[in-house]
């Protein structure tokens, strides 16, 4: 790695929760950056992980850690805590060596009038992704859908790098969010061979 690069230590995948980006502003309207796994719901109300007041303080990471064959896709969730409503925010990618491609996508909501069963609830939920160049931003919990697709190439680097850049237009400070994908020595094929059968029930009641 270059002088300056991100460090790549540590296990990969952070907990959701795990604060990336803390304002040290006040009245900053975005006042917290946090990591979210791709399989959990965040809703406007979800808050970053808090330390614990017996532990003393450790340094915010600005490098989310992951892992990843070969051409491989891997999602998360990187997440905005606003104090006010925030226009013409963007999350703009810098790819780096051994990055194909990576896709930000705002997490919108859909309103549940009724919910499926016991277990889900009413309200806002998290669901559809729009593809938005500048996105208008809540109160609350923000969630960005950031896929990141590793090269194939087989000079693909032991750890490669990216970084996510989170922009209000030219104003405001720019928020640094750096990505280090340790590499596993194997690729996923261009080529899918599996099937795959999906089923869909609905409740008539």
């Amino acid at each position: 790695a270059g002088a300056g690069a991100p460090a790549a230590t540590g296990t990969p995948w952070p907990a959701t929760g795990t604060i990336l980006h803390a304002s040290r502003d006040p009245n900053a309207s975005i006042s917290a950056v946090w990591y979210a796994d791709a399989m959990d719901k965040v809703f406007r109300s979800s808050q970053p992980a808090q330390p614990e007041p017996s532990r003393p303080p450790t340094p915010t990471p600005t490098t989310v850690v992951m892992a990843a064959a070969r051409g491989e896709r891997q999602p998360f969730q990187l997440v905005l805590s606003c104090t006010q409503p925030v226009g013409n925010v963007s999350v703009r990618p810098v790819r780096q060596r051994g990055i194909a491609a990576i896709d930000v996508r705002r997490v919108a909501y859909t309103h549940i009038e009724f919910p499926v069963n016991e277990a889900n609830r009413t309200g806002l939920f998290p669901d559809p992704l729009p593809v938005e160049h500048k996105s208008m931003l809540a109160v609350g919990a923000n969630p960005f859908w950031i896929t990141v697709q590793v090269s194939n190439s087989s000079s693909t680097p032991s750890v490669a790098r990216a970084r996510l850049l989170v922009e209000r237009g030219g104003d405001g400070p720019v928020i640094r969010i750096d990505l280090a994908i340790k590499i596993h020595d194997f690729a996923i094929p261009d080529i899918r061979h599996a099937s795959q059968q999906s089923l869909t029930s609905f409740n008539q009641e």
